[in-house]
């Protein structure tokens, strides 16, 4: 018996109750994926979709790639301008971008 599955039915044994019977699937697949070293985040295109939302489209213009990876949003800016006014707010649009999906999936926004 391997990984994930020993860790079930041990808490199955200890416990009599089936943790699948207990847990969402969502949860028990994200636990897997974890345990297999995945990185995995589900909320990665509504990450994507608030920042895009959050800069406004003339912003958005002078993005040229956004893409995330585990809890880090990578944002790359073509004008400099734009890439300092980003780094100034880069706190700010984290912490709005967590209440507005009511996760903490957000740890860091990198923009290059």
């Amino acid at each position: 018996m391997s990984g994930i599955n020993q860790y079930y039915y041990l808490e199955k044994k200890r416990r009599g109750r089936s943790v699948a019977n207990e847990a969402p699937l969502s949860e028990i697949l994200y636990a897997f994926l974890k345990k297999c070293h995945i990185d995995y985040n589900p909320y990665e295109d509504e990450v994507i979709a608030a920042f895009k939302e959050l800069c406004g489209p003339t912003i958005a213009n002078f993005i040229t790639e956004i893409r995330m990876q585990g809890q880090v949003l990578y944002v790359r800016v073509s004008l400099p301008a734009v890439r300092a006014e980003l780094m100034m707010v880069r706190d700010a649009m984290r912490d709005t971008i967590n209440r507005k999906l009511r996760k903490n999936t957000l740890k860091r926004i990198t923009v290059k």
